[in-house]
């Protein structure tokens, strides 16, 4: 619930400017794990993200949600966070842009925000 509402509010702001988003693994979903990850990645895929990436053991079910929408816009899909050390994310952004980034807590993807250096940041 907390994804779909978060797309329902982002989506006026990612219409208008460079966004990016940063997606991580839902957990403690059970048997619904699949379907969840395969809803979020159609529903993210209906969003003009210029970029979008979704990091968790679920990579292939948000994959292929996204796919289902036919969005030619790619996402990145990483299997693990260790993966994402790889990507130049800064690069993807400037200062116009608005970076989302979502995730269950232990996924820990504040370690995906502390390396945009944010003014203020805390993991509390």
């Amino acid at each position: 619930d907390s994804f779909a509402q978060l797309l329902k509010n982002v989506k006026p702001l990612v219409e208008n400017q460079k966004a990016v988003a940063v997606f991580g693994e839902m957990l403690e979903l059970g048997d619904k794990s699949a379907e969840a990850h395969r809803e979020l990645g159609a529903n993210a895929a209906r969003l003009p993200f210029q970029k979008c990436i979704f990091i968790g053991p679920s990579c292939k079910d948000f994959e292929a949600g996204w796919q289902s929408e036919k969005n030619e816009n790619y996402p990145i899909i990483l299997n693990t966070y260790k993966e994402s050390l790889d990507l130049d994310l800064l690069s993807m952004v400037d200062k116009q842009s608005l970076v989302i980034v979502k995730g269950s807590r232990g996924g820990a993807l504040e370690r995906i925000v502390e390396r945009f250096d944010p003014i203020g940041f805390s993991r509390k």
